[in-house]
């Protein structure tokens, strides 16, 4: 069995993440089994009147209140409910306000227990399962359900914890029932309609089972030729590749940028967003710090002006912006928010306040920071302010030189702003990380700042600012 640490320490549950097992067979597409050519559309369905209808822009609890509802069917056994749903969502691609696949998120419904399920719990659970398929072998739903309930139940005897403390019969457990959930995607590979959920079902078997890269990449590619806009497949193979399973550091990443790449534009940001949902977590994994911040933004921006807004990925955006330090964009997902939060995002909503609270008490101080940022930057394109930025380099470097080589081994970079008046004296300071040498800095310059002294040229402008990026290490090596 490869499979490593578990992310975080979290059990992956088959219906959220998708999780595991090892393919001998992948089934051929077939032009007739692309998603949504389902000869059926779900206008044609005269499905019974259940409402499924939840609102993911303004109900945080929406998912769970789906799950719920279609977890009830489940428990009626009212199977040829559940099948006409899953069809009419499979043929339409229905999705959420926020772009979730209504499919996709249906799915737990019928493929685990609610709560903290026990042994009987599962032995219900899949009992009804059993007799969904035995009621309607022909049901591509019912095995895809019965496959990812025997995932589900893999992960049950794994447990929560990582992998290294997994008993002997755990292990053994845990291996049969992915095994079991193999050999019941296998049969169902040759039913029709196709589902893509068989492709994440089987995705997750792979995680499971330690497939090899070149093998669980064979299967990605199909998934994603049947329905590239299954999102999930993308979500599943970013975790394949992650460290703690197969893949080494920043592979995920990679991957991520390889499909937008691929995709390009707008849609290829899109789909980068859709994939940093994977690998953002409230853990110290360093995976989403390899993401690059200006096409997550770009993708939420485009995924909420294609499908609507979601409370769950507004919540997600947020905690992608704290783990980018960028307090603006982290303030003002916030603001949005109201109390809004997700348990499955934050943890707790003590770690939630926190964050929002870090977010507003740091967003001013950075907005400041970056219009002076502009404008400094507005400065340097005119040819007078390129002179004095020469000049003032030349009289800084000045007040560098002993701040350096005092510093007693803190040479970490910072940002420094200093406002120049018109007589090329110091007028204001601001420095984004008070280091050994920005606060000797910041000292001198304010001494001279009280002696009204001279110390730069005169700007071409009243209150002129200069950013700095300063880094005394390189400084140091350049005085040498």
């Amino acid at each position: 069995m490869a499979s490593k640490a578990l992310t975080c320490g979290v059990k992956f549950p088959v219906a959220t993440l998708l999780f595991v097992s090892s393919i001998l067979f992948i089934p051929p597409v077939h032009a007739s089994a692309q998603a949504g050519n389902s000869s059926q559309k779900s206008q044609s369905l005269a499905c019974p009147a259940v409402d499924l209808n939840y609102d993911f822009s303004t109900d945080i609890d929406a998912g769970k209140e789906f799950d719920a509802a279609v977890a009830e069917l489940f428990r009626q056994e009212k199977f040829s409910e559940l099948d006409c749903i899953a069809e009419s969502l499979r043929s339409s691609k229905a999705r959420f306000s926020g772009g979730a696949s209504k499919l996709h998120i249906f799915y737990p419904g019928v493929s685990e227990p609610e709560g903290h399920a026990t042994d009987e719990d599962w032995k219900e659970h899949l009992e009804h399962a059993q007799r969904w398929v035995a009621a309607t072998p022909k049901s591509i739903t019912a095995q895809v359900a019965l496959a990812e309930s025997y995932a589900s139940y893999a992960w049950y005897a794994h447990g929560e914890s990582t992998s290294d403390t997994v008993t002997g019969s755990g292990w053994k457990l845990f291996g049969q029932r992915l095994d079991k959930a193999k050999e019941i995607l296998d049969e169902a590979s040759s039913l029709e309609p196709k589902c893509p959920e068989w492709y994440a079902a089987m995705q997750a078997v792979a995680l499971g089972q330690g497939w090899d890269m070149a093998r669980e990449t064979a299967l990605f590619e199909r998934a994603i030729v049947f329905d590239p806009s299954y999102y999930q497949f993308y979500r599943n193979h970013a975790l394949f590749l992650a460290p703690q399973w197969n893949g080494g550091e920043g592979e995920s990443a990679q991957f991520a940028q390889t499909m937008a790449d691929r995709v390009g534009g707008k849609q290829g940001d899109l789909l980068y967003f859709e994939t940093a949902i994977q690998l953002v977590c409230r853990c110290e994994d360093p995976q989403f710090a390899r993401m690059s911040w200006p096409p997550v933004q770009s993708g939420y921006a485009e995924v909420e002006k294609k499908y609507g807004v979601s409370l769950s990925n507004l919540n997600r955006f947020a905690l992608m912006a704290i783990k980018a330090r960028d307090s603006e964009v982290a303030d003002g997902v916030f603001k949005r928010l109201g109390d809004n939060w997700d348990k499955g995002t934050w943890g707790s909503e003590a770690f939630f306040t926190s964050n929002k609270k870090w977010a507003a008490d740091i967003a001013p101080a950075e907005a400041r920071f970056r219009r002076l940022r502009e404008a400094s930057e507005a400065n340097l394109k005119t040819a007078e302010g390129q002179r004095f930025k020469k000049d003032f380099d030349l009289k800084f470097a000045k007040f560098m030189e002993p701040c350096v080589q005092g510093a007693g081994g803190d040479l970490n970079k910072f940002e420094m702003m200093i406002e120049v008046n018109k007589d090329g004296g110091v007028q204001n300071l601001s420095a984004n990380n008070m280091t050994a040498v920005a606060g000797c800095l910041f000292k001198n310059l304010m001494q001279t700042e009280r002696k009204k002294e001279k110390v730069f040229p005169k700007p071409p402008q009243p209150e002129y600012w200069v950013v700095l990026e300063v880094d005394p290490s390189s400084f140091l090596v350049a005085s040498k």
